[in-house]
């Protein structure tokens, strides 16, 4: 069934070009924290940073995204991505970091479609992150007519939510 065989060491998946005969796991834990913010001259997790560096210009324009390369001095559009640590990181840029990632992912089974959803997931992360929340206005909320809920009003760089019908399940 699906996930026989998780963590003991064997992979069924035998078509892959590498098969996996065994690993060694160690704990690792996902900080929100260090999604959320680094302080100054430290990177956020390296996947993010080979995304927007290796993936084509029409797909990470798909996505929302803008191509960025880190080193180049020029101020980070993503409000989880810092600017300001270098581009080369053990002698690879962040864009063919990616293509060895890529390149892993391929080795052990893991096909073009999966590793799209992956790369749109982590995309969404970035995006999640552009978001910033304001309170409405007294204007706004007489605007209203004081019937809807005072919900704090959702925006990022390109869109304006305000949440008029959005919770009321009108057609």
């Amino acid at each position: 069934g699906a996930g026989a065989g998780a963590g003991a060491g064997s992979n069924s998946n035998s078509s892959a070009p590498c098969p996996l005969l065994g690993a060694l796991s160690k704990t690792y834990l996902l900080e929100k924290t260090r999604i959320l913010h680094q302080g100054p001259g430290e990177r956020n997790y390296h996947i993010f940073y080979q995304v927007v560096a290796g993936l084509e210009a029409g797909t990470l324009s798909a996505m929302n995204l803008t191509p960025m390369t880190c080193g180049s001095g020029q101020p980070s559009p993503y409000t989880y991505l810092q600017s300001d640590t270098p581009g080369v990181i053990e002698g690879h840029t962040d864009a063919e970091g990616f293509q060895r990632t890529c390149k892993a992912l391929e080795l052990i089974g893991v096909d073009g479609d999966t590793q799209a959803q992956m790369w749109e997931l982590i995309a969404l992360v970035l995006n999640l992150g552009q978001v910033t929340f304001t309170e409405r206005t007294d204007a706004e909320e007489e605007a209203l007519g004081g019937g809807v809920p005072s919900w704090p009003v959702m925006a990022n760089s390109t869109t304006s939510v305000t949440g008029e019908g959005s919770a009321g399940g009108e057609a």
